[in-house]
């Protein structure tokens, strides 16, 4: 038993790590900031499948927190420690839920997110809400939170049926090649 937490507890720190150097990579190359999030987020599925109990909630946490602090765009920081890491978890848990109150539910949670992250992201970290494109001209930022909005959703429900998808795949066939190598 004690083996066992301090295998997990070393599993999860190097997950934090990983995920921030992940995460590191996305707030360099900005168009890669969710996919990196995304990627960082699988260690917390990974850990959330694996482990239980509290070391996905430690792994985001302290994800989170390192990215808060080291990372140059504190907007990849804000869309893991408010989505990313956060939002396997939550899935976890609301999957149990009965399918239509479980989609609702998810959905509803994405939504209050990522507003958590726009709002943080304008009051918190002065990321201005207007957008000048060209041929276009400058877009009011309600028209701007519209079509954010709406395209996040639809990034969010892919990568939920994804997610899904990757769990499956996950424990039908490389959940004993990992177990065999972590042993």
């Amino acid at each position: 038993m004690k083996h066992d937490h301090v295998r997990w507890l070393t599993l999860s720190a190097i997950s934090a790590a990983l995920g921030v150097v992940i995460m590191y990579i996305g707030s360099l190359i900005e168009v890669l900031d969710l996919s990196t999030v995304f990627l960082a987020s699988i260690l917390v599925v990974w850990l959330q499948i694996e482990a239980g109990k509290g070391w996905p909630w430690l792994v985001w946490l302290v994800t989170s927190a390192l990215a808060l602090l080291l990372l140059p765009s504190k907007f990849c920081a804000l869309e893991y420690a408010f989505f990313g890491g956060l939002y396997p978890i939550l899935k976890y848990y609301l999957q149990k839920l009965p399918p239509l109150i479980a989609k609702i539910s998810k959905w509803l949670a994405f939504n209050l997110l990522f507003g958590l992250v726009i709002a943080l992201s304008f009051y918190v970290f002065s990321v201005p809400l207007e957008l000048n494109l060209p041929f276009v001209g400058e877009v009011k930022p309600i028209v701007f939170l519209a079509v954010l909005f709406a395209l996040a959703n639809i990034v969010f429900f892919i990568y939920d049926i994804l997610l899904d998808r990757l769990i499956w795949m996950y424990s039908v066939r490389w959940r004993q090649k990992i177990k065999r190598i972590l042993k």
